[in-house]
């Protein structure tokens, strides 16, 4: 099928040959007999009857007339849904649509992205976690970036994953979003599950307990007797100077016991 456009070109191109044809071909445009409904596509399907332009394209847009807010404000007589782009208008440019006898930008509308919180890896799993955006209704998380596979996370800011590869790295992507405005722009997030061997919170891991959830961390360097342990509420000076073989249990204890002795004035244990 072919457009009008090319019908046009084509009667256009005949009527120039013959004088009678061409007079033929102005009375017509004079006449508005090809000012029916026009389609613009490239499956050559007829247009909607509805519509006076149908334009139909999977992989273009319609780019309206851009100008700056100056030139829109000089159209003579703008008709009421007259559409067009201004430069100058807002801080990146409007669209602006002619209704009711004055201009009206279209207002600018914008999800916010989250930003990645600190994940929680195990031996074979990851608790992904986000921070909150303010206006958001939901999240949605993929293993993809592809936001036709995510999973509606609804007001959650974590999500546990299970049944991974030890050691392996993983990459996962957060989607925010409202009613109004959509999704926002995916977030990255990164993270790896742990393995004996592998630095972590800077130390190198050398021990993970049958639940995965809990190991133990060596330093990559001799620590000094006066090296503070995190406690709950606060830091405990080290009671564990012991460095003869065996001992390490003994200093494991010192180190437990004062913890368990830590209120928030400090140790109280002697």
């Amino acid at each position: 099928m072919k457009t009008k456009l090319e019908l046009l070109q084509k009667l256009f191109g005949k009527a120039m040959k013959k004088p009678g044809l061409l007079f033929l071909f102005v009375m017509l445009l004079g006449t508005g007999s090809f000012t029916q409904n026009v389609g613009i596509n490239d499956d050559n399907s007829d247009p909607h009857p509805s519509a006076g332009l149908d334009v139909k394209f999977n992989n273009k847009g319609f780019l309206p007339p851009r100008m700056t807010r100056q030139q829109r404000n000089a159209i003579t007589g703008p008709a009421n849904g007259l559409m067009v782009f201004c430069t100058d208008c807002a801080a990146n440019g409007a669209l602006c649509i002619y209704i009711y006898d004055k201009w009206m930008t279209m207002t600018y509308c914008h999800s916010e992205a989250t930003t990645a919180e600190f994940n929680i890896p195990g031996n074979d799993h990851i608790t992904w976690k986000w921070n909150a955006v303010a206006g958001a209704k939901g999240y949605k998380w993929s293993a993809s970036n592809n936001y036709s596979t995510v999973t509606d996370m609804g007001t959650s800011t974590s999500k546990l994953e299970t049944g991974l590869v030890a050691g392996q790295t993983y990459a996962r992507h957060v989607w925010a979003y409202n009613i109004d405005c959509g999704e926002s722009d995916p977030t990255t997030l990164s993270q790896s599950t742990l393995n004996i061997g592998m630095s972590y919170r800077g130390g190198i891991i050398f021990h993970i307990d049958n639940s995965v959830e809990h190991g133990l961390i060596a330093a990559t360097a001799n620590q000094s007797t006066a090296a503070m342990f995190c406690c709950y509420g606060g830091y405990l000076e080290c009671r564990c100077s012991n460095t003869a073989i065996s001992m390490g249990q003994a200093n494991t204890n010192a180190i437990i016991n004062g913890c368990k002795g830590f209120n928030s004035s400090g140790p109280t244990n002697s």
